[in-house]
């Protein structure tokens, strides 16, 4: 059997504990050789999972070992860069949790440096690890609601999880803001489903979070439209207040015979647009979180010789999509797609 693939995590955060769960299990195929973060309290509690592990509070250590041929990056958006430049440098495959990055000139930077290297670089978007979200897309490639004209999706977040991370998250060059951090996972979700997109306007403001340093985020709230180049259009909308009781995300997808919506852990299909008799099937399917998936996915690649299942370019053109919007509701003017790397927008100061 193959020696076991050496896994290092760097960002030892909340979000790392489903990801440590998800290398775990695939132990058959990796075994988790090292983390490393400068917070001492997230350190130490991650390595109390996985205590044979070696820990360390300067991420390049673990960049030294010859026995670590992943490094996953679970830090801050505006964090990536950096980590996955030196990782890469290393000759380390890399895989990036949503966003990519935060700003596009590093995404560029990192696709180059990758290429240059001959190492993975994998766009860690676990939500196309979702099976209903994988059933969606088969249901609609294999034409069962016809041709897809409109997309919906959604995209929320609880205030009180943003205010305990209020000490990065207020850096729109750290946390990338709502659009970036969060929302990023229903734009990649919709490119991913309904093909490139053409045009973007959106609005915004701040509407919960100017008591926050820097008063507050320019996108607490935010909707934008789009225009694929398929013809159709699309909605995503999203924010920092999640109420009590309102699902923090869903998908609505219409065709011309059919549609599909998809939130809490069912998808749902119906047939009939033209005629009151349609039907409607429901599918819900139980098993391991995305990530788990996803992490088990790139570790067949590798052990196959195969790209990352996720590339680079996919992960930075969900970054792209937000800053659209973004970039729109600063403006007031819709934006056309792609950007060209001159008029990139930005956080960076």
């Amino acid at each position: 059997m193959p020696d076991k693939i050496g896994i290092a995590i760097a960002g030892c955060g909340g979000i790392a504990h489903p990801h440590l769960d998800g290398w775990r299990a695939a132990s058959d195929l990796c075994e988790v050789r090292a983390l490393a973060d400068p917070n001492p309290a997230a350190l130490q509690t991650l390595h109390a999972k996985v205590s044979e592990a070696a820990a360390y509070a300067d991420y390049h250590e673990l960049l030294d070992r010859n026995d670590v041929q992943v490094v996953e990056i679970l830090t801050p958006p505006g964090l990536h860069y950096e980590l996955a430049r030196d990782a890469i440098a290393a000759g380390k495959d890399v895989l990036i949790i949503k966003p990519f990055t935060v700003e596009l000139s590093h995404a560029d930077h990192l696709i180059e440096l990758a290429r240059q290297k001959g190492v993975r670089l994998m766009a860690g978007q676990p939500m196309r690890y979702d099976p209903h979200l994988v059933k969606a897309r088969e249901l609609i490639q294999a034409g069962r609601i016809g041709t897809p004209t409109r997309f919906y999706a959604r995209g929320f977040m609880r205030q009180e999880w943003l205010r305990k991370a209020t000490h990065w998250f207020s850096n729109l060059a750290i946390s990338g803001g709502i659009t970036i951090e969060n929302i990023v996972h229903q734009t990649d979700a919709m490119a991913w489903i309904g093909g490139p997109i053409r045009t973007v306007f959106g609005v915004a403001g701040t509407f919960h979070t100017s008591d926050w340093p820097g008063g507050g985020l320019p996108d607490d709230q935010i909707s934008f439209v789009m225009k694929f180049t398929s013809g159709a259009i699309g909605v995503i909308e999203g924010g920092t207040a999640q109420p009590t009781g309102m699902p923090a995300s869903g998908i609505e997808i219409i065709g011309t015979e059919g549609g599909i919506t998809l939130g809490g852990g069912v998808l749902t299909v119906g047939r009939g647009v033209k005629e009151s008799d349609g039907y409607a099937e429901r599918f819900e399917f139980k098993g391991p979180r995305g990530e788990q998936r996803m992490i088990r996915a790139l570790l067949e690649a590798i052990r196959a010789g195969q790209p990352a299942p996720i590339s680079a370019e996919e992960g930075r053109y969900a970054v792209e999509v937000c800053w659209a919007a973004l970039h729109s509701a600063r403006t007031g003017q819709p934006v056309q797609l792609p950007f060209e790397p001159q008029r990139y927008p930005s956080y960076a100061t």
